[in-house]
């Protein structure tokens, strides 16, 4: 039998901004430690992405002890204090969520400002008092949190269904297209869809898969060039993993949340299984 592992691992301190390749990621109830704990906001505080500005996909962030630090091409790069929460409290959309967010500094807000050339935009912080339940109905007596992120905290992809993808498009992507969490090797094209739960064996972290992920037209952005490039990945998707397949919406990759193993670390390279 094959063996299952985790062959990458990434966290996105901001919404829709580059991801950090890291070998060892921390798990809390809301998922990864910084993941998605950062979200840019428009001048009603509605979140914004990459469906509307495709450049934040070159804002790469970089974590160095209690120190972020953002690049850009062409742009100076600034810091952000993680232990600062001196910002104004504020409320901030995540799509049908208002939750309460801390605005950052006027010279970090003028950053993202110039570089995505959209006047009016701030950068904002989860409040860590705050606890964001998601999706009671579905889960049941479960109960999981979740910061900035589409609702589930958690992305999961195969390096197997990414492959199976890239056979049938002419220009190749990578993992990063689809902005996961977690990458697994040794599973069979779209196993994950099927899988109920995953569990790191030697740690014994358990997470519950809930759903797949419905994709939109951020799957065309080059995260290498943050350009909206040819619709070639969502057609595709869509000619075998949407309606004409009789899904309802366009899926790949699946969202799960923490079930077991809180304040405990995944890392690349862990032994993964899959009961029931």
């Amino acid at each position: 039998m094959t063996t299952k592992y985790i062959s990458s691992l990434f966290v996105y301190p901001i919404k829709s901004c580059a991801g950090i390749s890291v070998e060892e990621a921390q798990v809390t109830p809301a998922g990864f430690a910084h993941d998605r704990e950062y979200m840019l906001v428009d001048e009603r505080g509605v979140f914004i992405s990459q469906r509307k500005y495709p450049r934040m996909a070159l804002i790469r962030p970089r974590i160095d002890r209690n120190v972020m630090t953002l690049e850009a091409p062409d742009t100076l790069s600034i810091s952000v204090d993680l232990n600062d929460f001196s910002g104004e409290r504020m409320s901030a959309k995540v799509w049908d969520d208002t939750v309460d967010a801390l605005l950052q500094s006027v010279s970090i807000n003028q950053w993202f400002q110039e570089f995505l050339h959209a006047p009016g935009i701030s950068l904002v912080r989860f409040v860590p008092d705050v606890h964001r339940y998601i999706d009671r109905e579905r889960l049941g007596e479960g109960i999981a949190e979740s910061k900035f992120a589409d609702q589930y905290p958690i992305t999961l992809v195969s390096e197997a269904s990414i492959a199976d993808l890239n056979a049938r498009l002419k220009e190749k992507v990578d993992a990063t297209r689809f902005r996961p969490n977690i990458v697994v090797s040794g599973f069979e094209p779209y196993e994950e869809d099927t899988a109920e739960r995953l569990r790191i064996v030697d740690s014994d972290i358990v997470l519950k898969i809930v759903k797949p992920v419905k994709r939109c037209k951020i799957v065309n952005v080059n995260p290498q060039k943050g350009l909206a490039e040819s619709d070639e990945v969502l057609s595709t998707l869509a000619s075998y993993r949407g309606p004409q397949a009789g899904k309802s919406g366009i899926l790949f990759c699946m969202k799960a949340i923490v079930e077991k193993g809180t304040d405990r670390a995944m890392r690349v390279g862990d032994v993964i299984s899959l009961p029931d």
